[in-house]
């Protein structure tokens, strides 16, 4: 696509692409309520395109979202034979609609997401869970369109010699069992425990697990949740590390919803470089900057004049690629 190009196919109409699709240029616009058939690879690479999705889309490659790009998913469906991938700033949102894909790459250490109402699906960093092995309901947030477990937390704390692991959900639905994993590198698994799941509630559960050996350096715990029928969504991993140092990674924004100026503490277990950034609700990049950061508690004093109203998510991440997020309103 050249620059100021639109791509348009109206509801009833079929546009079929033998190869592949390039969308990289300025200001240009796709907007499918129709169907599209794209033969081989769909790839998206610029910020200044902007896709809106709302009838079928059929690809027989990848679907390649990468370079500060949000896909607006307003409805219909999307098939994906290859691999769904998003990297640097690629985010697909929406509330309805769903995506099927062969298999994924999503990098939320770069802050890339497959995004629903509830939240930002990944691997890795500020992601609350990994999608569904295969597809993507935007509407329920899960596989099929099946509601999955609405996990609120997770999160460890070390007492003593030991480690405490809890999580919380709002409801379940079929759900039969959580596993717990502990890796001594982030890379290797080993199997916890198992904890019941509540089957089919719709109050807040609280669950609890002890680990007598958490106290054995730096230990990351992973929390996967199994479905009576199989399917199972992988949260997540936490870093617990051990030593003198209790501090948390966390951030606290004051005022919420901001004015003008804003009140940002936060909490860093060692000193080091950190970085801020401000993302918008579509997962354009609006401010970044690199921080220098103290073991314990932080103060960073931001303007936020400049920001037009709506919702944003201030994050601060370290250079491992750990981060803390809160989303903001102005």
């Amino acid at each position: 696509m050249g620059q100021f190009s639109t791509v348009t196919v109206d509801a009833g109409g079929t546009l079929f692409i033998t190869g592949s699709i390039l969308a990289s240029s300025q200001s240009s616009i796709v907007t499918i309520n129709g169907t599209l058939h794209v033969g081989v690879d769909y790839n998206i690479s610029s910020s200044s395109v902007t896709h809106y999705l709302n009838g079928t889309v059929t690809v027989g490659g990848d679907f390649k979202i990468v370079g500060n790009t949000s896909v607006s998913v307003a409805g219909g469906e999307i098939a994906v034979t290859g691999q769904l991938y998003l990297r640097q700033n690629g985010i697909m949102s929406g509330c309805t609609g769903s995506i099927s894909y062969g298999s994924f790459d999503i990098f939320s250490c770069g802050f890339s997401y497959l995004r629903c109402c509830s939240g930002d699906y990944g691997t890795g960093c500020s992601a609350i869970a990994e999608p569904p092995a295969n597809s993507f309901d935007f509407a329920t947030c899960g596989a099929g369109g099946s509601l999955p477990v609405n996990l609120t937390s997770f999160n460890g704390i070390k007492e003593r010699d030991y480690v405490i692991l809890s999580w919380v959900t709002l409801s379940e639905i079929n759900s039969d069992y959580f596993l717990i994993e502990k890796s001594l590198d982030g890379k290797n698994w080993s199997e916890l425990d198992q904890v019941a799941g509540a089957g089919n509630s719709d109050v807040t559960n609280t669950y609890n697990l002890i680990d007598p050996d958490g106290n054995i350096g730096t230990v990351y715990y992973r929390l996967t949740q199994f479905d009576i029928d199989g399917n199972y969504t992988v949260y997540k991993s936490i870093v617990i590390r051990s030593g003198n140092n209790n501090t948390t990674f966390s951030m606290s924004v004051s005022p919420n919803p901001v004015i003008d100026n804003t009140n940002i503490s936060f909490s860093v277990p060692e000193d080091g470089v950190y970085t801020f950034r401000i993302v918008s609700v579509n997962g354009q990049l609006i401010h970044e900057v690199n921080i220098d950061g103290t073991e314990g508690t932080n103060y960073l004093n931001h303007y936020t004049n400049n920001l037009s109203r709506g919702v944003y998510t201030f994050i601060i991440q370290d250079t491992k690629g750990n981060t803390v997020q809160q989303k903001v309103i102005k």
